[in-house]
């Protein structure tokens, strides 16, 4: 069963508001031992016409009016080179002619440049001599490898330029191999196996439109690939539909839930192919039955604040049974660290760590195992997917992430037994110290269907003869509700915060009347304000007398 849900529109940058000629590719190091071969690509990155008069292109000491050149088309290329000879020798077909073959669509012209490998800067300047685009680089590309723009929305800064990847090294009259295209979607995907036999396939799909103009309509199919062959059939689909167009940055949320047979299976989400067809695909490999989700992420903290100073993740082994993890890894979407001879017991807590020593400084009462796995990878403060594979290289969990607390707050999981990629199912920690690395979750016991606050006891006698000494303050929170206490006078004076936009679940508080001073208020009523703040605001006095002896 597939339901699709809401289009999400984001801040929509039109094509035009980065417009105009760019430098968009610069091959600074040449092939081989070849010399004269540097060019300089420009792209009219909108969808009129531009004029070129005046336009000057420079290099150090070195500049080249665009004299030969009336006007770029839109979206035309143009590259400039040193030596219009050599490029055509070694970019074209040799002919001695540019312009003659099928490939040698786009225009050439001679531009005076010397481009250094290691460090240089190449720029274009208008009539008045205002900069319009810049290339500046302090590294040596990899021999016969281009630098190219990877978004042409964006700013010439650093961040927005990379080594082409494309099989022949540049893309000179093309699209950057970096850059996305013009109709251009992307597909990520978590796959699980839920239930509680494990034998349903869970897909949590968003498409979005990375391209450069809206895109075309699509079709989206998920599929499980039972007899191995690599291809979906039609009677191995079990989701999918069409993909109506989005503008740029728009998405749609896709869901897929169905019954399965039990074993180990590719299962895939795939597009239809676009201009950038790489990003079209997701695959995992799942196992479905009892025991497909032995060991599972628990808790998460991707973000340490000094004085923490290392990332960690907890794992929990669910199942009855020791598991031996020679072989695993836990991954994200850049790579994978290896589980290196580790064989965790049943119900055994285990934390992967970037720096055991770091993390034993700060958390010395933590007793369970605590280990440095030898190629941690760094986990995103934005938002990332995390998984487990087994040595077959099947998923065993995974689990994503789009915030993150601060604070040394931890992500913990609130139902081990359900699906980890889930957003649901996971919550900043409850704890009073942030995070319960080793020991069950915070919470674990879930949340309040509506919140509520209410005092055990109106009375209070501080007075250290062990009856009401301490007013007990009980709560019962709803998921994303924070509780605030504050103890005034009858006349509105604040005398005490308790508790200050605290996220909790279900529990009490106790409060022995002591002020920030440290002495203790004085017989007579108080008023607690209690604040509930989330979905719904709620906000409620609560009457306290403290009686003397």
């Amino acid at each position: 069963m597939t339901y699709l849900t809401c289009v999400i529109p984001l801040l929509v940058l039109c094509l035009q508001a980065n417009a105009g000629v760019l430098i968009n590719e610069v091959m600074s190091n040449e092939p081989g031992r070849e010399t004269s071969l540097e060019w300089v690509e420009l792209w009219n990155f909108s969808d009129t016409v531009i004029s070129l008069e005046g336009l000057v292109i420079i290099d150090g000491d070195l500049s080249s009016p665009l004299s030969d050149l009336d006007e770029l088309s839109a979206f035309e290329f143009v590259v400039l080179v040193s030596d219009e000879a050599r490029f055509e020798g070694f970019w074209g077909d040799s002919s001695g002619v540019w312009g003659d073959a099928p490939t040698e669509d786009f225009r050439i012209m001679p531009a005076e440049m010397s481009l250094r490998n290691s460090a240089d800067t190449v720029e274009l300047y208008d009539m008045e001599n205002s900069l319009l685009s810049r290339c500046a680089w302090s590294v040596t590309a990899p021999d016969g490898v281009s630098f190219e723009r990877f978004d042409p929305r964006h700013d010439d800064n650093s961040a927005v330029w990379s080594y082409s990847v494309a099989e022949s090294g540049s893309t000179p009259g093309r699209m950057n191999s970096i850059s996305p295209g013009f109709n251009d979607l992307e597909l990520v995907a978590a796959f699980a196996a839920v239930g509680e036999q494990r034998d349903w396939l869970r897909v949590d799909i968003l498409v979005r439109n990375i391209g450069l103009a809206a895109s075309d309509s699509n079709r989206l199919t998920v599929g499980i690939d039972y007899d191995g062959d690599g291809d979906i059939s039609s009677e191995e689909q079990v989701g999918g539909g069409i993909i109506e167009p989005l503008d740029v940055y728009d998405s749609v949320q896709i869901s897929v839930q169905e019954a399965v047979a039990l074993g180990r299976f590719d299962v895939v989400a795939s597009l239809l192919p676009d201009d950038v067809p790489q990003n079209n695909v997701a695959l995992a490999t799942l196992r479905f039955g009892i025991g497909a989700s032995e060991i599972v992420i628990n808790e998460i903290l991707p973000d340490p604040e000094i004085p923490l100073e290392t990332e960690w993740v907890e794992l929990l082994n669910i199942s009855d049974e020791e598991i031996d993890l020679t072989g695993w890894s836990i991954c994200d979407a850049s790579g994978c660290a290896d589980l290196d001879s580790l064989v965790i017991a049943s119900c055994e807590y285990v934390i992967l760590c970037q720096d055991k020593p770091a993390f034993d400084a700060f958390y010395p009462d933590v007793n369970v195992r605590v280990v440095s796995t030898g190629t941690w990878r760094s986990l995103n403060n934005d938002g990332d997917t995390l998984f487990i594979v087994d040595e077959t290289g099947a998923m065993v969990d995974s689990m994503l992430y789009s915030d993150v607390f601060g604070s040394n707050v931890s992500g913990e999981r609130i139902d081990p037994f359900s699906a980890g990629f889930d957003l649901s199912n996971w919550y900043r920690s409850t704890a009073p110290e942030g995070s319960t690395p080793g020991r069950p979750n915070s919470v674990v016991e879930g949340f309040a269907e509506q919140s509520s606050v209410w005092l055990e006891s109106k009375l209070i006698s501080p007075d250290g003869d062990g009856r009401d000494d301490l007013l007990v303050i009980k709560y019962d929170l709803a998921k994303g509700a924070a509780l605030t206490l504050k103890v005034f006078d009858l006349g509105g004076q604040l005398m005490k915060t308790i508790l200050d936009r605290a996220f909790l679940t279900s529990g009490e508080f106790e409060y022995d009347a002591t002020l920030d001073d440290g002495s203790k208020l004085e017989v007579g009523l108080y008023v607690i304000l209690a604040e509930i703040s989330g979905k719904v605001e709620t906000r409620r006095k609560l009457v306290l007398a403290v009686v003397g002896e």
